[in-house]
């Protein structure tokens, strides 16, 4: 069985595992390659875990979708949730859960059950999309032409709705405009300096109110923007930018020190969770010694240094075990990134994920720095 196989297959076991499901659970699907595809004629009775410089869904999945690639195109039809991130993302099937995705351009000709939730330079959605429940989306550039069967928090430089909202509409924009065909059935509340742009033939059924922008406001006043969204926002833009400095500045130092893991992975792991429990136990005995708490400080820095650097390690490693093709770093460093920051999201198989990083990431770092020290000379 390949490395890769043997990685995501355990931490599907261990989720299926904590909600006492294993004995029935379906074997999912695992992909990647540069041209990942699942054809219009086939049928996946489980989850599908693909990633890819393309990826390309067209047929039917009964169960989640977790997708990344450089170009994400989805046609078909997902009876569960989308997870994806793509530097394009074009969904123009039929999802029947959520939709949860994060790309430069994300174009949207298709049916959600519920909720979309959608961070991206750009965001278009065509006259016939439908979203079950809510919307939030967040670019510098947002065009809704389709329908929204709930309520819709939009943010970004330009705003634009020609379509029909269920509920109410809460804009945070330079400008924001309704089209001609644009329905809101609930209130419109913006938070520009800007005025409103209204279309002759535009309807708000409730009160349209103009806000203030939040970056002027006290603050002691209330944060609109749903805090969950933006810290998935957050996460993921902050980590890539610390993977994508590590990277370009230690190119050779992640290829050469992940290349232990791949070659021992089992001892890595292990490795990894001996020294997490070590290191715990050296700061707990320095501490209750009370002489030796300065010396407990140091080492939680030491222990706190090596934890941050897991992270990054592990995500190099995941790029370099599940997109073998490519010898670019950087490609494996962000395919790497952006499977642990989506997986970070899911809930119970995000937690395992995260422990398995942060184990796997240690125990690269340490492996690499006792292979050093051991070639150092010590003269007294």
């Amino acid at each position: 069985m390949k490395l890769r196989s043997v990685i995501l297959s355990l931490a599907i076991l261990a989720g299926t595992a904590s909600l006492g499901v294993v004995g029935v659970a379906n074997a999912q699907s695992f992909k990647t390659g540069n041209d990942v595809t699942v054809g219009s004629n086939q049928i996946i009775n489980s989850s599908v875990y693909d990633a890819g410089m393309t990826v390309d869904i067209s047929g039917n999945i009964n169960g989640d979708v977790f997708c990344v690639g450089r170009d994400v195109t989805i046609t078909g039809t997902v009876q569960g949730d989308v997870i994806c991130a793509g530097g394009t993302v074009d969904i123009y099937g039929n999802v029947l859960g959520n939709v949860r995705v994060a790309g430069g351009t994300i174009n949207f000709d298709g049916k959600v059950g519920k909720s979309l939730t959608a961070a991206g330079a750009t965001f278009n959605s065509s006259n016939d999309s439908v979203i079950g429940e809510d919307a939030t989306i967040a670019g510098a550039s947002t065009t809704i032409n389709g329908s929204i069967g709930r309520d819709a928090v939009i943010n970004g430089r330009t705003v634009i709705v020609n379509g029909s909202v269920g509920r109410n509409l809460t804009a945070y924009a330079t400008n924001t405009s309704l089209g001609s065909n644009a329905v809101v059935n609930g209130n419109l509340t913006y938070h520009s300096q800007n005025s409103i742009s209204l279309g002759s033939g535009s309807k708000i059924v409730g009160s349209l109110t103009k806000e203030a922008p939040i970056a002027n406001r006290s603050s002691g006043d209330e944060t609109f923007v749903p805090l969950g969204f933006w810290w998935f926002v957050y996460i993921t833009v902050s980590f890539l930018i610390v993977a994508a400095v590590l990277i370009l500045l230690f190119p050779r130092k992640f290829r050469d020190f992940t290349e232990i893991a791949v070659n021992h992975f089992w001892k890595s792991l292990l490795v990894g969770l001996v020294s997490i429990v070590a290191m715990m136990v050296i700061v707990f005995g320095l501490l209750i010694s009370v002489v030796g708490i300065p010396l407990a400080v140091l080492s939680l820095s030491i222990f706190g240094l090596i934890g941050l650097l897991s992270l990054p390690f592990a995500a190099y490693y995941l790029g370099r075990v599940v997109y073998v093709d490519s010898k670019n770093a950087i490609e494996r460093m962000v395919i790497g990134s952006l499977i642990l920051i989506i997986a970070s999201f899911i809930p119970i198989l995000g937690i395992i994920v995260d422990v398995f990083a942060l184990i796997i990431g240690t125990g690269i770092i340490v492996q690499n720095i006792i292979k050093s020290a051991g070639k150092i000379s010590y003269n007294i």
